[in-house]
Protein backbone atom coordinates (compact mmCIF):
# COMPACT_ATOMS: atom_id res chain seq x y z
CA UNK A 1 0.00 0.00 0.00
CA UNK A 2 2.97 2.81 0.79
CA UNK A 3 4.54 1.61 -2.82
CA UNK A 4 0.98 2.68 -4.23
CA UNK A 5 0.09 5.52 -1.63
CA UNK A 6 3.30 7.12 -2.28
CA UNK A 7 4.07 6.28 -5.35
CA UNK A 8 7.95 4.77 -4.78
CA UNK A 9 9.99 2.22 -6.80
CA UNK A 10 10.58 -1.10 -5.61
CA UNK A 11 14.00 0.17 -4.28
CA UNK A 12 12.87 3.27 -2.71
CA UNK A 13 10.23 0.96 -0.63
CA UNK A 14 12.79 -1.70 0.35
CA UNK A 15 15.12 0.90 1.67
CA UNK A 16 12.95 2.91 3.68
CA UNK A 17 14.25 3.55 7.45
CA UNK A 18 11.29 4.31 10.25
CA UNK A 19 13.05 7.52 10.94
CA UNK A 20 12.26 8.49 6.96
CA UNK A 21 8.29 8.71 7.84
CA UNK A 22 7.36 12.23 8.83
CA UNK A 23 4.07 12.11 10.40
CA UNK A 24 4.07 15.81 11.13
CA UNK A 25 4.85 17.22 7.94
CA UNK A 26 2.81 14.31 6.24
CA UNK A 27 6.09 13.21 3.92
CA UNK A 28 8.20 10.47 3.72
CA UNK A 29 12.00 11.11 2.57
CA UNK A 30 13.05 8.78 -0.11
CA UNK A 31 16.74 8.51 0.21
CA UNK A 32 19.19 8.21 -3.10
CA UNK A 33 16.01 7.40 -5.11
CA UNK A 34 16.08 7.71 -8.93
CA UNK A 35 19.49 9.27 -9.98
CA UNK A 36 20.90 8.95 -6.26
CA UNK A 37 19.10 11.98 -5.25
CA UNK A 38 17.19 12.70 -1.79
CA UNK A 39 13.55 13.57 -2.48
CA UNK A 40 9.79 13.73 -0.75
CA UNK A 41 6.79 11.66 -1.49
CA UNK A 42 3.35 12.39 0.00
CA UNK A 43 2.50 10.43 3.07
CA UNK A 44 -1.59 9.75 2.98
CA UNK A 45 -3.57 9.91 6.17
CA UNK A 46 -4.75 6.46 5.08
CA UNK A 47 -1.46 5.32 4.92
CA UNK A 48 0.14 6.86 7.91
CA UNK A 49 -3.14 4.75 9.90
CA UNK A 50 -1.93 1.42 7.99
CA UNK A 51 2.02 2.23 8.68
CA UNK A 52 0.77 2.68 12.40
CA UNK A 53 -0.81 -0.52 12.60
CA UNK A 54 1.63 -2.31 10.80
CA UNK A 55 4.44 -0.66 13.18
CA UNK A 56 2.37 -1.25 16.15
CA UNK A 57 2.60 -5.30 15.10
CA UNK A 58 5.64 -5.79 14.09
CA UNK A 59 8.08 -3.12 15.79
CA UNK A 60 10.62 -2.44 13.43
CA UNK A 61 13.21 -1.13 14.73
CA UNK A 62 15.85 0.36 11.70
CA UNK A 63 14.57 -0.70 8.46
CA UNK A 64 10.78 -0.33 7.84
CA UNK A 65 10.68 -3.51 5.94
CA UNK A 66 13.18 -5.09 7.79
CA UNK A 67 14.80 -8.14 5.77
CA UNK A 68 16.59 -11.37 6.71
CA UNK A 69 18.55 -11.04 8.91
CA UNK A 70 16.54 -8.00 10.58
CA UNK A 71 19.57 -5.61 10.03
CA UNK A 72 19.32 -5.54 6.57
CA UNK A 73 16.61 -3.92 4.25
CA UNK A 74 14.26 -6.48 2.60
CA UNK A 75 15.16 -7.76 -0.84
CA UNK A 76 13.84 -5.87 -4.02
CA UNK A 77 13.30 -9.13 -5.09
CA UNK A 78 11.27 -10.43 -2.12
CA UNK A 79 8.97 -6.73 -2.52
CA UNK A 80 8.62 -7.85 -6.37
CA UNK A 81 7.44 -11.31 -4.85
CA UNK A 82 4.57 -9.74 -2.73
CA UNK A 83 3.27 -7.34 -5.48
CA UNK A 84 3.13 -10.34 -7.93
CA UNK A 85 1.13 -12.29 -4.96
CA UNK A 86 -1.20 -9.21 -4.16
CA UNK A 87 -2.37 -9.03 -8.03
CA UNK A 88 -2.79 -13.06 -7.90
CA UNK A 89 -5.01 -12.80 -4.96
CA UNK A 90 -7.19 -9.59 -6.34
CA UNK A 91 -7.91 -11.55 -9.67
CA UNK A 92 -6.06 -8.96 -11.90
CA UNK A 93 -5.12 -10.62 -14.89
CA UNK A 94 -3.31 -7.64 -17.04
CA UNK A 95 0.35 -6.48 -16.69
CA UNK A 96 0.06 -3.60 -13.58
CA UNK A 97 3.26 -1.86 -12.13
CA UNK A 98 3.54 1.74 -10.33
CA UNK A 99 4.10 4.36 -12.99
CA UNK A 100 3.24 7.70 -10.55
CA UNK A 101 5.57 9.73 -9.22
CA UNK A 102 5.26 12.81 -7.68
CA UNK A 103 8.30 15.19 -6.37
CA UNK A 104 6.73 17.26 -3.47
CA UNK A 105 8.22 20.95 -2.95
CA UNK A 106 5.31 22.13 -1.04
CA UNK A 107 2.39 19.62 -0.30
CA UNK A 108 0.28 22.22 1.90
CA UNK A 109 0.29 25.01 -1.17
CA UNK A 110 -0.42 22.27 -3.87
CA UNK A 111 -3.17 20.12 -2.58
CA UNK A 112 -2.03 16.74 -3.44
CA UNK A 113 -4.48 13.50 -2.87
CA UNK A 114 -2.73 9.89 -2.60
CA UNK A 115 -4.50 7.65 -4.71
CA UNK A 116 -5.42 5.52 -1.38
CA UNK A 117 -6.97 8.11 -0.04
CA UNK A 118 -9.02 8.18 -3.44
CA UNK A 119 -9.66 4.76 -3.10
CA UNK A 120 -10.79 4.74 0.13
CA UNK A 121 -12.66 7.69 0.25
CA UNK A 122 -11.38 10.28 2.37
CA UNK A 123 -13.43 13.42 2.28
CA UNK A 124 -10.98 15.52 4.47
CA UNK A 125 -10.84 17.79 1.21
Amino acid sequence: MTTFAAGLRVGEIANLKVSDIDSKNMQILIRQGKGKKDRYSLLSPANLSILRQYWMQYRPSLWLFPGKPADKPISIRTVQQVFVDAKVRSGIQKDVSTCIYLHLRRMDVLNVKSPLDLLEGDDNE
